[in-house]
């Protein structure tokens, strides 16, 4: 009797203390079956609770098949039930689980590895147990430049689904339902630690392959394997150049020299130039001055072309070598890309510079001469002329033009002239040949021609041309 009544207040009291389960509850319980319609727990209440085919299917697939009978399984109450089975979520309670495992991340600051699921305007999605993380695009280690433009935006990251991404915790909030990670953090933290053995490992001196990562207005950096050596631009060629693009371009493979290892700065400095003999080097066996080369134009600037004469040797035409005559833009005269034929004028070894010309590799020593063309108002005259009158004739005209346009200027001096005209007329031919000898050069010889004729020859080509009929 005393037993069964110590039984009855066991029983009141475990009625009294009992909670009902509450909503967002977590709740461990052993499955007892699984059908098509969803999964039956036993979580040690007054009613068993029941998870949804629809929940089951959010799981993955290795999460699914190690639900069977007799497996305990944490789930989180969606709803309790009054008069039915308690509805419960196993992703949710999986989401809680990965919610404190994201915390953990960023208070360990320890990096994770996640795939890409999806991805939107701003960035790309990255599974994370039964959560998604989101990887904004400003912290994406993009490869190409301008890769995220608004023309190509949506490809670029499109191109991300299915990568493998390290990545880094940098925010969790819970309330929000926000989980935002960094795929650039990692890296830099990857490559700060890859850096620290790859200092250890190479050797100057040493040739290593690697690949473009990434390039900058003065080198390019190289991943050597986790980190990044950088060649500057004046190990890229023995040639100067302006942007290492000039030489490479960004996931080009190649090979690099080892130059130089800073381990208290943590730096590798590479060469590219140093795989290839200094073309300098032994020039004078190759190259002396006057001689004649045949180039090709690389760059034209406004003080004249760069001529490639052989690899990693250029020589500089300068503008006024590209012409005989006053050049404006040495564009005019030659065009990037063209071959041309050139004369070593200049070759200075220690500041490594070779003055090149065109006009001499055309004409030698001596510079062509070039007929200047006459002006409109000069009179030529053909070397095969009929006769000297006709030649008379022609410079008696010019000069009477000549006079009739400085007539006004005259005028005041012409009664004091008047007397003395009519005794200067049979000289008038004589004067009128010598004054187009000194203006034109063609009539000189005619000019000459004339002092030597006689006396009767002169008389008869003044008749036949009168200055005043002029």
């Amino acid at each position: 009797m005393l037993t069964q009544v110590a039984t009855t207040n066991e029983w009141l009291t475990e009625a009294y203390d009992y909670e009902p389960p509450r909503r967002g509850q977590l709740c461990t319980g052993v499955i007892l079956k699984r059908d098509p319609n969803g999964i039956t727990v036993d979580l040690g209440l007054k009613r068993d609770g029941f998870v949804p085919q629809s929940d089951i299917e959010r799981l993955d697939e290795e999460t699914v098949g190690e639900l069977r009978p007799g497996q305990e399984i944490m789930t989180r109450m969606v709803k309790p039930g009054l008069d039915d089975s308690h509805i419960l979520s196993v992703s949710q309670a999986q989401q809680e689980k990965d919610w404190k495992k994201a915390q953990a991340l960023v208070e360990n600051d320890e990096i994770c590895q996640g795939e890409v699921v999806g991805y939107n305007q701003g960035g790309v999605l990255v599974g994370f147990g039964q959560l998604q993380a989101f990887v904004p695009a400003s912290h994406l280690v993009i490869r190409k430049k301008h890769s995220l433009s608004s023309e190509n935006r949506k490809s670029t990251l499109k191109q991300y689904v299915g990568q493998e991404l390290p990545l880094k915790t940098i925010e969790v909030n819970r309330d929000k339902n926000r989980l935002i990670m960094s795929e650039r953090l990692a890296e830099q933290d990857l490559r700060e630690e890859n850096l620290d053995r790859l200092l250890n490992e190479l050797v100057e001196g040493e040739v290593h392959r690697g690949t473009v990562r990434h390039l900058a207005k003065f080198g390019a950096f190289v991943d050597l394997g986790g980190a990044d050596g950088l060649v500057h631009n004046s190990e890229l060629a023995w040639r100067k150049i302006r942007h290492p693009s000039e030489i490479v371009e960004v996931g080009d493979e190649i090979d690099v020299y080892i130059q130089s290892l800073d381990h208290d700065r943590k730096r590798i400095s590479l060469s590219l130039k140093r795989l290839h003999p200094d073309p300098w080097l032994y020039l004078q066996d190759r190259l002396n001055v006057d001689d004649t080369v045949t180039g090709t134009v690389t760059k034209l600037t406004n003080f004249g072309a760069f001529v490639k004469l052989e690899e990693g040797l250029e020589g500089l035409l300068h503008i006024s070598e590209l012409a005989d005559h006053k050049v404006e833009n040495p564009g005019d005269v030659v065009k990037v890309g063209q071959v041309v034929e050139v004369r070593i004028i200049k070759i200075e070894t220690q500041e490594r510079k070779v003055g090149l010309t065109l006009v001499q590799a055309h004409y030698g020593d001596e510079e062509p001469s070039v007929t200047p063309t006459p002006k409109q108002e000069e009179v030529l005259y053909s070397e095969d002329a009929s006769s000297l009158a006709a030649q008379l004739k022609a410079v008696g005209e010019r000069v009477a033009q000549r006079e009739a346009e400085d007539a006004p200027a005259e005028e005041p001096e012409a009664p004091a002239e008047e007397p003395e005209a009519p005794a200067e007329e049979p000289e008038a031919p004589a004067e009128q040949t010598a004054a187009p000898a000194d203006e034109d050069k063609a009539v000189g010889d005619a000019g000459e021609t004339s002092d030597e004729t006689s006396d009767e020859t002169s008389e008869r080509d003044g008749e036949a041309k009168d200055p005043a009929g002029a």
